[in-house]
């Protein structure tokens, strides 16, 4: 039987990442994802959307994770009004809204 661990829910997260281009000026990127859950230092992004198909560049986000020193990023979802759930990449899936 597995213990009880801490789940961690972070709601709306907006990361700004600065880049650098050539002539040296810095650009700042805004990326959101709809619900972030944390377990066991796993994140596991989560985008609600209403279209009735997920893309792949619905989840563009979910890089921004692999950032996080001391964090890995897990199986990410896209919740939408699909009709069954399926794959969008190796590690992410979409999920109808019915099915939750």
């Amino acid at each position: 039987m597995k213990a009880w661990t801490t789940v961690i829910l972070y709601p709306v997260i907006v990361a700004a990442i600065k880049k650098v281009k050539e002539g040296g000026e810095i650009l700042e990127l805004e990326v959101e994802i709809d619900l972030i859950i944390e377990e066991d230092g796993i994140l596991y992004p989560i985008e609600i959307k209403k279209n009735t198909q997920a893309k792949a560049v619905m989840v563009s986000a979910f890089r921004v994770l692999d950032q996080i020193s001391g964090k890995k990023r897990g199986m990410g979802a896209v919740i939408c009004n699909c009709p069954d759930v399926g794959m969008i990449r190796e590690n992410i899936l979409q999920i109808p809204v019915w099915y939750i």
